[in-house]
C-alpha cells in the first residue's frame, strides 16, 4: 500500500506511476534549478549528461534492477530527467517566445500550412510509437519540443480565444482529471466505474465523454477542496 502511495509500485492504481517522478523532481530541482538559472546551457547540459550516464551505469552495473521496485524507480527517474531539464532550460531562456513565426496572409495559406503541421504532428506521434528509446535514451527529449512547437505555431496562426480558454481550463483541472480517469481504467475498481463511460462502442465518443465527465468531476472536487 505504501509503495503504491509513493508510486514505487502500481499494481493497485497504475495512474500513480508519475508520483515517484514528481517527488524526485521536488527533491532535485531546488538545487539543480539554482545552477541552471545561473548558466542554463552549461549546467543544463551537465545535468542531462549526468542523468543519462547514471541511467546507463545502473543498467550495466545492476542488470537485475528491474527486480527491485526502488532501483526500477530510480532508473525511471533518471530516464525522464533529461526531458524535464530540457523543458526547464527552454522555459528559462524563453526559447519558444524567441522563435520567429511568420504571420501568413490569406486564409488559404494558413489552412494549408495548418494541415501540413497536423500531418507532421501525426508523423511524430507515429514515429514515437515505434521508436521511443535509443540505447536507453528517452526520445521524448526530441519529440516533446517538436510537438510543442507545432502546437504553438497553430495557435499563433489562428486567433482562437475560445479554444484557448478551453485549453487553459483543461490544464488547470488536469491533475484531478488524471486521477478521476484512473477510476475508469484501473483493474482494481474499473468493474464498478467503467460502465459510466461506456456510452458507445465508438472509442472516439468514449474518449470525448471521459474528458467531459472527468472535467465535471474535477471542477466539483476543486470547489470542495477550495471551500
Amino acid at each position: 500500500m505504501i509503495n503504491n502511495a509513493f508510486g514505487f509500485q502500481s499494481n493497485l492504481s497504475w495512474v500513480n506511476w508519475f508520483i515517484h517522478f514528481y517527488i524526485w523532481s521536488m527533491i532535485i530541482m531546488p538545487f539543480v534549478g539554482k545552477m541552471i538559472n545561473k548558466k542554463p546551457y552549461l549546467f543544463g547540459s551537465i545535468v542531462i549528461v549526468t542523468a543519462f550516464a547514471g541511467e546507463v551505469a545502473l543498467h550495466q552495473l545492476v542488470p537485475t534492477y528491474k527486480d527491485n521496485c526502488y532501483l526500477q524507480t530510480l532508473f525511471n527517474c533518471l530516464t525522464q530527467t533529461p526531458t524535464m531539464i530540457l523543458g526547464y532550460v527552454f522555459a528559462r531562456i524563453r526559447l519558444f517566445q524567441k522563435v520567429p513565426i511568420v504571420d501568413l496572409k490569406g486564409t488559404g495559406s494558413k489552412v494549408l500550412v495548418a494541415l501540413d503541421i497536423v500531418v507532421i504532428m501525426f508523423v511524430i506521434l507515429f514515429v514515437r510509437s515505434k521508436i521511443g528509446v535509443i540505447v536507453g535514451f528517452n526520445l521524448d527529449f526530441f519529440y516533446a519540443p517538436l510537438m510543442i512547437a507545432c502546437i504553438l505555431y497553430l495557435f499563433n496562426q489562428f486567433q482562437m480565444p475560445k479554444l484557448s480558454k478551453v485549453m487553459i481550463s483543461l490544464g488547470n483541472n488536469s491533475v484531478y482529471m488524471w486521477f478521476f480517469h484512473g477510476l475508469f481504467f484501473t483493474a482494481a475498481v474499473r468493474s464498478v466505474y467503467q460502465p459510466f463511460i461506456m456510452v458507445s462502442t465508438n472509442l472516439w465518443i468514449i474518449s470525448l465523454w471521459t474528458i467531459v465527465l472527468t472535467y465535471i468531476c474535477s471542477v466539483l472536487i476543486k470547489k470542495v477542496v477550495e471551500y
